[in-house]
Parts: C-alpha cells; structure tokens; sequence
C-alpha cells in the first residue's frame, strides 16, 4: 500500500505548470484527465487506491486510467507533491517530486528525463531540485 498523505502535503511544483507541462508532453487521449476536469469515480478509486483520504487530499491535478473497463485501479495520478502509480497486480508505488534527485535523471535533447522504477517523465522546463 502507498504511504497515506500527509495532513499537510508539501506543494513542490506549480500546479498550473504541470497540468500545462503534462497536457503538452502525455496529450489529449483516451483516459487522461486533466483538472478541473478528473471524473469523480475515477478520482474517489484512483485516490482510494493509493491511500488519499479526502478529508486531508492533496490536489489531483493529472488522472491516467489504464484499466481496460474503466475502473481506475490501475494508472497514475499527479499532484502538486508527488505522482503516484500502480500498475496492474502491483502494488501501489509514488514518487515525491523533491525526492527526485540529479541521480535519477540525465539530459536529452528533448529535456530532462527522470525515471523511477517503470516510470520516465521527459520535461523539457523541469530543473532538477538540489
């Protein structure tokens, strides 16, 4: 199980520049989800999931779900923390944004490209915190 949120969660990128970043970087398709605009099914399972009580949530600002029937076991979920993600007959996984560290990136042409476990993320105006 994911770690719950904490009762006071600690913003470590801009809200309005994720959803910019990741809107231009993952796109419009089918299953993404983008605030304010997050189906409340998916959102209440997705949060669920990873352990996100409502009462002290974190602000979802990005929603893949990668089930088949829609369910929203399985994807990912970003907030202005930290991303979380399961994929399927796995469990829960997140990463802080702050935690990520000059050791789990390099540079590409396309920009900076941080990964952790199966997750890669290319953003091309993201600065690596020190």
């Amino acid at each position: 199980m994911a770690e719950p949120a904490a009762a006071g969660y600690n913003q470590s990128v801009d809200p309005e520049e994720l959803i910019t970043l990741a809107r231009r970087q993952l796109g419009m398709m089918e299953a993404m989800y983008y605030a304010p605009l997050l189906p409340a099914d998916k959102l209440e399972t997705m949060c669920a999931v990873h352990g996100l009580e409502p009462s002290a949530r974190e602000p979802v600002l990005v929603l893949y779900d990668d089930t088949v029937f829609g369910g929203a076991r399985e994807g990912f979920i970003m907030t202005p923390a930290r991303l979380l993600w399961k994929r399927f007959v796995e469990e829960p996984r997140q990463v802080r944004w702050a935690d990520l560290s000059s050791s789990s990136s390099s540079s590409s042409s396309t920009g900076n490209v941080l990964t952790t476990g199966c997750v890669i993320i290319v953003m091309t105006n993201y600065k690596v915190p020190k």
